[in-house]
Formats: structure tokens, C-alpha cells, sequence
């Protein structure tokens, strides 16, 4: 079988859950598959194949097709209708899969694939557009739709008007987070200037609800013997941020760190007493189980998929109540039961995702669609 997958988002600066997706995905792909041959789409016109990261077997081929590397009138147009189908019939391509765009081919004989992460624009007034009718469009096209929740399957059933029978639930998996040694921590924590336990947060885009995670720090009482750090891209809303926070008196016990690489998150989340995700929207929630995966016991919300990807493992909270933000993080500060409760069942509960046995399901899946 010849697979075709558009690794564009590959070629992003940042690293966002869609990088992190393709990348686990392909790899995993490439550690189950030795036999099907894979086609890496790729664009630029300088951009070299081998800048692509990620580590794969012989059976894939890295592929940059010449288009120009900056956004052109109808650019996504030419990508999809027009070099994507002519390369893919190129090389014979059978399947065709789109792990992280909005839109798929509309013509050649090879099958097509696409994953839906989330229909987050249409609960949520994000600041980060979708394009809906273009996804609308491509569930139209598909032979089969992946959908990395059933909460998002429900989702694209509804509101895409997906068939059932062509829409598929395969869940993310958690890659183990790089070890650390003693030495890189402390590092870690004076370069953050961090000097006592901790509350981390991750993400400070407006769905991350970082203003509610503020309230409730300052309300829970624990500012002071805790700190407050968030990472993540901050989407042009720090000072927001940082106003809210000395307005609310704990300036001094809230960190704003901003982007982190990879070794650096590994740190902050192996050393954090608390994660807490109170998100308004996840499509699945990939840093929850990130979490959990190194004993750190977690808040989230109780909103969209969260509840389905958590269970019983976590306290789950109204994102839209501080009061029950504040209770929670003040409960796992000082109920050690209960902390030692919920890093068992995460533990637990993080064994249900694995990333070679979701790309065992997508090939499987890729086979029955020909």
C-alpha cells in the first residue's frame, strides 16, 4: 500500500498540539510499518527534505513539492486541488491522509483520510479562526473521518453532517517526557525563578481560561507557600495577564515563563505539585495525560472532552466557577489522601493511550477504506 500524508504542519516554528499530533503519529507509523511505502508532503522552495524532524524508517519518503514558501491568493487552493492530487497520482499514492488542515482533494482515484481534532469555533469565540465550510467540505470527501474523541466525533456527526458509519473514534497517545537529572532541575527552577512548590499551567491562549486560574489562585488561600507558573505561548495577552494578577494581590507569587522547549516542559511538569487545566474547550486534552504520566495529579475542567479522556482520575471543575477552581487547588495542596488517590489512578488511567496501538488502528483503518 502507498500512503500519502500532508506533514506540512511539520514545517511550523512552533511546536502546537497539530506538530505534536503529525509528528507522534508518522513515528509511530514508522515504528509499526516497515513494509507500506509512505510519501511526506512538504512545501517550500527552499526548503530542504531533510529539515523535516522526526525519526523514520527506509518506507518513508520525504516529499517537498515547489510551491512558493509564502501565503499566495488561493494558496491552500493550488495545495489541495492541484499539487496534492498531481503528486499523489504522481507516485501512485492509494490512501491520502490530512492529519492536521481543514481540507482534502477533491478528485483522483486514491482514497481519502482526514482527523478532526476539535469544532472548537463553534462553542467557543476563539481567537484561533477554522474554516468550517472547508471541513464541511472535506467530511464530504472522505472515505473515512478520524476523530481523536468521541466527544468530537458527536461533534462532526452533528454539526458537519458526517455519516456515522465513515467517522472513527482513535484516541492520541502520550510519548514518555525526557529524564532529567537532579542538576537540570535546579537549573530549570533558578532560570524560572522558582523557589517553592508550585501550581503549573500550561497554555495562556484565551480558551486555557487563564484569568479564572488567577481568581481562584488568589481565593485559594495557598499563594505564598505555592506559586502559580504558567507556560506556554501567550497569544499577545500577557500583560492582561499580568495586570489581572496585581490587581489581584499575588503578582509576586505568579510566574509567566512563556515558551518552553521540550526538555524544559519535561522539567516543569515533573516537578509541579499540581497541574491545573481548567480549558474551556479541548478537543482531547494532550498535557492532562502528560501530566499524570509523572505522578503530578490534576485539576481540569469538567467541559468538552476532558471528562471522557480523565474519568475518575482527576478533580473535575466548572471552568466558569472560581469557587470550584479555588476548592480544588486548596484540596490537593493539603489533602494528601486525596493527591496520592489521584496520582494512582492517573497513572492508571494514562496506560489507556498509546501511541503505536492509535497508528496500529489508523493503518488498520487505511486498509479498509481501499
Amino acid at each position: 500500500m502507498k500512503i500519502g500524508i500532508d506533514v506540512r504542519s511539520l514545517q511550523a516554528s512552533a511546536k502546537t498540539g497539530l506538530w505534536a499530533y503529525t509528528q507522534s503519529m508518522v513515528e509511530a507509523l514508522s515504528r509499526i510499518d516497515k513494509d507500506d511505502d509512505f510519501y511526506l508532503f512538504a512545501r517550500g522552495l527552499r526548503y530542504r527534505a531533510e529539515r523535516l524532524p522526526g525519526r523514520f524508517g527506509p518506507n518513508f519518503r520525504k516529499v517537498v513539492i515547489p510551491l512558493p514558501d509564502r501565503r499566495f491568493y488561493r494558496d491552500e487552493f493550488v495545495w489541495h486541488q492541484v499539487a496534492t492530487p498531481l503528486f499523489c497520482s504522481a507516485v501512485g499514492v492509494q490512501v491520502f491522509w490530512q492529519p492536521a488542515g481543514h481540507a482534502l482533494p477533491r478528485w483522483g482515484s486514491f482514497r481519502k483520510v482526514i482527523t478532526i481534532h476539535d469544532l472548537r469555533i463553534l462553542h467557543i469565540n476563539d481567537f484561533l479562526g477554522q474554516d468550517i465550510p472547508s471541513l464541511r467540505q472535506a467530511v464530504k470527501t472522505a472515505d473515512a473521518v478520524v476523530c481523536i474523541s468521541e466527544f468530537t466525533r458527536q461533534d462532526v456527526v452533528r454539526h458537519l453532517g458526517a455519516e456515522e458509519e465513515k467517522t472513527v473514534v482513535i484516541y492520541n497517545g502520550v510519548m514518555p517526557l525526557p529524564e532529567l537529572s537532579e542538576e537540570e532541575v535546579v537549573r530549570l527552577r533558578e532560570r524560572f525563578e522558582i523557589d517553592k512548590d508550585f501550581v503549573f499551567s500550561l497554555g495562556m491562549v484565551p480558551r486555557k481560561n487563564v484569568p479564572n486560574s488567577l481568581k481562584a489562585f488568589a481565593r485559594s488561600g495557598v499563594a505564598g507557600e505555592m506559586l502559580l507558573v504558567f507556560a506556554g505561548s501567550h497569544g499577545g495577552f500577557l500583560s492582561e495577564y499580568q495586570h489581572l494578577a496585581r490587581e489581584l494581590g499575588i503578582e509576586e507569587w505568579v510566574r509567566f515563563i512563556g515558551a518552553v522547549d521540550d526538555r524544559e516542559l519535561a522539567g516543569l511538569f515533573r516537578s509541579a505539585r499540581i497541574f491545573l487545566f481548567p480549558s474551556l474547550f479541548e478537543g482531547f486534552g494532550l498535557p492532562v495525560l502528560e501530566a499524570q504520566s509523572v505522578g503530578v495529579p490534576v485539576i481540569a475542567s469538567n467541559a468538552s472532552a476532558l471528562p471522557e479522556i480523565l474519568g475518575d482520575s482527576a478533580l473535575l471543575v466548572d471552568p466558569y466557577s472560581v469557587e470550584e477552581i479555588s476548592d480544588a487547588i486548596r484540596r490537593l495542596t493539603h489533602e494528601e489522601a486525596l493527591r496520592n488517590e489521584l496520582i494512582r489512578k492517573g497513572r492508571e488511567n494514562v496506560r489507556r493511550f498509546d501511541w503505536d496501538g492509535s497508528a496500529k488502528r489508523l493503518l488498520n483503518l487505511f486498509r479498509s477504506v481501499l
